[in-house]
């Protein structure tokens, strides 16, 4: 991917957090970056959600999430995010997105990156459309209502079966 990428002309630097199978091949990879880039990698980090906001991009060349957790708090922090259009990512961004790329297809999450190098104006407004979005379904106030509603669902399905049966409160 990072390859099909070309960096600006002042350069770019890729910093890459966590160990997983590829590591050997990723510190390779920054012994030895494509022209213009320098790749770091660091220790996974307690602290991540905090660090995100001093980066101008976030990318997530993900086949598989259970549910996007970087993604979501990247576009909290208001950083844009190039990601795979894949099941657990796909919902955490709006309709539209535009920097979501077709999964196992590195040319194309590659022409994303791209898109948005070219164009740092869009950087902010594609930050900030994805922010509103996750601050709507993923806040602590966002969530927190939405589990209030499932409880007052169960609460009232409770009443209604107690009162159809006869049987009273359940425990």
């Amino acid at each position: 991917i990072l390859a099909g990428v070309r960096a600006p002309s002042r350069g770019a630097h890729l910093v890459i957090f966590g160990t997983g199978t590829h590591e050997t091949l990723l510190r390779r990879l920054a012994q030895n970056p494509p022209a213009g880039w320098s790749l770091e990698l660091r220790a996974p980090a307690r602290d991540f959600a905090r660090q995100l906001s001093r980066y101008d991009l976030a990318l997530m060349p993900s086949r598989y999430e259970g549910l996007g957790l970087v993604a979501i708090e990247a576009a909290l922090a208001g950083v844009p995010v190039v990601a795979t259009d894949t099941e657990g990512l796909r919902d955490v961004f709006p309709e539209n997105y535009p920097w979501l790329a077709k999964p196992g297809d590195a040319a194309d999450f590659a022409a994303k990156p791209q898109h948005a190098l070219d164009r740092p104006t869009e950087w902010r407004a594609t930050g900030l459309h994805a922010k509103n979005f996750a601050e709507s379904r993923f806040s602590v106030e966002a969530m927190a209502l939405a589990y209030r509603q499932l409880y007052r669902q169960a609460l009232h399905r409770l009443s209604e079966n107690s009162a159809t049966d006869g049987s009273g409160p359940r425990p």
